[in-house]
């Protein structure tokens, strides 16, 4: 057993014993020997307006006695114990004085009659050895009880009897002298028994005492570390909500922070490190000088802070102190910080990330919902605009949503009368969804060489009826039909093009979506290439592509080298990294004319809504039925533009890529492949 536990039990042993009486009685309530807690008084920080409401104190209750119950309880069991305690012992006191002489008188006079009786010595024999016996023993252990007396009385009426038996006119004087000491003595006696009980009390008493009042410190100490804390929490209050907006010189912008109730903690101190006292204080330090915070807010997106600037700073230079900024502020560093442009030319904005403008969103696609996402840091819906000669490059790892992302695109263009979907699906795995809905090639049967060369056809099919609108355009802007409607061509993993254009069979293909690239606009035509591998190792974005792409859609990718080819190669410096994406399905980055690279999270459309689309006649061209392969005797039959273009070159006297590239205005690589295809036929 612990100390605590031996502590306990004696503590309870000893109140027991003392406090057992005959009647069981309780006497009115006493003082306790442990003190109650006193209360505290009442803190000025409760009066305040805090920035969230501060919580009550709690009031000292539940204090751990050593006996165990309340201290209401406590104090009532211990003045009942005490009252027994008193009357048990009083009245074996005074049983001791007040009966122990007379008695001893009684038993003389009992034993002289039965002397007298012809009693003899053995009767007073018994009566000295058993009486002393039994009052040696009640002494020895020295119970404190009325044993105690009725064994000195024994013992003394034994004495009493020897000297009545002797034949002395003083015997019965000196018996009841003796019965008398007999019982003083027991007094004595009970009164010495009675002094150790008494004592250990009292020491157990002082400890009780002394751990209440550890525990009333450890309580003292908890409540004045909570009153600690809300006055910390005050101050940063005040500072967020000084009495009166602070007035930004030279600009007339009060700074008042907007509050909304739902801060977090660190939220809290990032806004406190953004009020203008505190960002004066550390900006000299930092190497910020002449900047000043003028505006602070917690937005959907995180904490918005609005910079002026003098005449040494622009947003750039602002942004090329995000170091200085992250440690002045301590902001941690898996929290993105955004630095751009503000509202007025000297005024940058800092956006800290701390949440997400999607947080609690639904991300599921419906029928007139506009856009394709959502901005994660403004919360802007973030759009691709279905335009004609504003071709789309969507990239992503597999498993990263990249058939998914291009789906809003596709869903508001079969929708709308004046535009038709083509979907060229040489992995034969989307195509099946659409089937009915769009054109699509991929879902047939048939064997993969039979897939590819329907959609060789079917380039070519759109090649030709880009060929026709040409000559019957009324001028540089088409007007659609629902003859000749508006088309969205859609190339799920352009890297099976680049492969199939390497087989002599369909030699040719990227040449002519090269035309399309080139000339489409004008016509109608937009194009939206797809693909899960952008690297220049595995060639999945050619170089048309690359320079002709309005809008880019970039999901999670493998790495920095797959960040350069889709952006360029001041990705990594300009933001534009979605590698860093966390391989969240749907999240991407979307780089248009005028957006940052803020994540953006795509609309999803589920396979069952694609299916729930009414089915529509597939588009075919009206005038241009797909072309079957040049005949043997006629080479130049079927002959692209650029590679009618490059032949021409060839034949005026222009040799090399780089020549050829300058006479005809086609970029080097579509040079090469129409060089190429034009060597495959035999025609240079």
């Amino acid at each position: 057993m612990s100390h605590d536990g031996l502590f306990n039990a004696r503590f309870d042993a000893i109140v027991r014993d003392l406090a057992d009486t005959e009647d069981g009685t309780e006497a009115p309530e006493t003082a306790t020997l442990v003190p109650a807690a006193p209360a505290l008084p009442p803190s000025p920080l409760d009066e305040q307006d805090p920035v969230t409401p501060l919580a009550p104190l709690p009031p000292l209750t539940g204090v751990v006695h050593p006996g165990g119950g309340t201290p209401t309880e406590t104090k009532r069991s211990t003045a009942s114990r005490a009252r027994s305690w008193i009357v048990s012992r009083t009245g074996i006191q005074t049983t001791a004085v007040t009966l122990g002489a007379p008695s001893a008188v009684w038993v003389l006079a009992e034993v002289s009659a039965a002397q007298a009786a012809g009693w003899t010595g053995f009767g007073s024999g018994v009566l000295i050895v058993g009486g002393g016996a039994l009052g040696v023993w009640s002494l020895s252990k020295n119970l404190g009880d009325a044993v105690t007396v009725t064994g000195l009385g024994a013992a003394t009426v034994g004495l009493q009897t020897a000297l009545a038996v002797a034949p002395s006119a003083w015997a019965g004087f000196i018996g009841w002298a003796l019965g008398a000491l007999g019982a003083g003595a027991a007094r004595v006696a009970y009164a010495n028994g009675r002094k150790k009980p008494e004592a250990e009390v009292r020491i157990l008493a002082a400890e009780a005492q002394r751990r209440e009042a550890a525990v009333l410190t450890e309580q003292f100490k908890a409540q004045a570390m909570l009153h600690r804390a809300q006055l910390e929490q005050l101050k940063v209050h005040a500072a967020l909500t000084a009495a009166a907006p602070v007035a930004v010189e030279h600009h007339g912008l009060p700074y008042m922070p907007t509050l909304r109730g739902d801060e977090t903690g660190a939220e809290t101190a990032l806004m406190y490190a953004l009020t203008p006292g505190r960002w004066a204080d550390m900006a000299k330090e930092r190497g910020l000088e002449g900047t000043a915070v003028i505006r602070c807010a917690l937005t959907d997106a995180g904490i918005e802070a609005d910079i002026r600037l003098d005449g040494r700073w622009d947003h750039s230079k602002l942004a090329a102190q995000e170091g200085p900024i992250r440690a002045m502020a301590s902001i941690e560093t898996a929290t993105r910080v955004h630095i751009g442009p503000g509202p007025r030319g000297d005024v940058a904005r800092i956006l800290i990330r701390t949440r997400s403008a999607s947080d609690g969103l639904s991300l599921a696609w419906e029928p007139g919902r506009p856009g394709v996402g959502v901005d994660e840091i403004t919360g802007e819906i973030v759009d691709i605009p279905l335009r004609p000669g504003n071709h789309v490059l969507v990239a992503g790892m597999t498993g990263m949503g990249k058939s998914v992302s291009w789906r809003p695109l596709a869903m508001r263009a079969a929708g709308d009368p004046l535009w038709a979907v083509i979907l060229l699906d040489p992995k034969r795995q989307e195509a099946g969804q659409w089937s009915g809905k769009i054109r699509t090639v991929g879902d047939q049967d048939g064997t993969n060489d039979e897939i590819r060369q329907l959609i060789y056809d079917t380039v070519r099919e759109i090649v030709g009826e880009m060929l026709h609108r040409q000559r019957i355009a009324p001028g540089a802007t088409w007007v659609p039909t629902t003859k000749y409607p508006e088309l969205l061509v859609i190339i799920e993993e352009g890297r099976q093009l680049i492969e199939m254009d390497k087989d002599p069979r369909w030699s040719g293909v990227l040449a002519m979506v090269d035309d399309l690239y080139t000339l489409a606009r004008a016509v109608g035509i937009q194009l939206l290439w797809a693909t899960q591998y952008p690297s220049r190792t595995n060639g999945g974005i050619t170089a048309m592509v690359d320079e002709n792409t309005a809008t880019t859609l970039a999901l999670t990718v493998s790495g920095s080298t797959s960040d350069r080819v889709i952006f360029g190669e001041t990705a990594g410096a300009t933001g534009w990294e979605p590698s860093t994406l966390d391989g969240i399905p749907g999240r991407c980055m979307v780089k248009a004319t005028g957006r940052t690279p803020n994540p953006v999270r795509v609309w999803f459309v589920a396979d069952e809504v694609v299916r729930a689309l009414p089915d529509a006649a597939p588009w075919h061209s009206a005038v241009a039925a797909p072309a079957a392969p040049p005949a043997a005797g006629d080479p130049e039959e079927g002959l692209t533009e650029n590679q009618r273009a490059v032949l021409a070159a060839v034949r005026a006297g222009h040799a090399g890529p780089s020549d050829i590239e300058r006479a005809t205005g086609i970029n080097k690589g579509s040079v090469k492949r129409s060089m190429d295809r034009l060597e495959a036929l035999g025609l240079i």
